[in-house]
């Protein structure tokens, strides 16, 4: 599974002469949005990482909701691969605050990771509140 940045998809359409009308009976079934809360403790030179599974390919999005008792704190949030055992980051914001995100797209389901991590900048443990939408 892979997880990559936010990027336009390009398509391609062939040129032709034929203009017979065609049907298809496929159809296909909206992707619920699903939406996840993680809470935890983020100590000097520390991380949190929480894994989460995404059922189908598409958009995966983090958020920081909160930090304390630094509310104004500036700290890292990352996306990635959770190979079972720790986060392989794939994207990552070394500058974020409080309603910062960091946008990916997963190719396929499989398990995620969001890392909130001190960038040398806490003086104190931050608790923070995530927040993960993803289908």
């Amino acid at each position: 599974m892979v997880l990559a940045l936010l990027a336009p998809a390009l398509g391609a359409a062939g040129c032709g002469t034929d203009n017979t009308p065609t049907s298809s009976n496929t159809s296909t079934s909206p992707s619920v949005t699903i939406t996840e809360t993680f809470q935890g403790t983020v100590a000097v030179s520390g991380a949190a990482v929480f894994s989460f599974g995404v059922t189908t390919s598409g958009n995966v999005t983090a958020t920081y909701k909160s930090m304390s008792p630094a509310t104004g704190a500036t700290m890292g949030l990352a996306l990635g691969i959770w190979n079972g055992t720790s986060c392989n980051v794939v994207i990552a914001n070394d500058n974020a605050i409080v309603n910062s995100t960091v946008i990916g797209t997963a190719s396929a389901a499989g398990t995620l990771c969001v890392r909130a991590y001190d960038i040398g900048k806490l003086t104190a443990t931050q608790t923070v509140e995530l927040s993960i939408t993803h289908f």
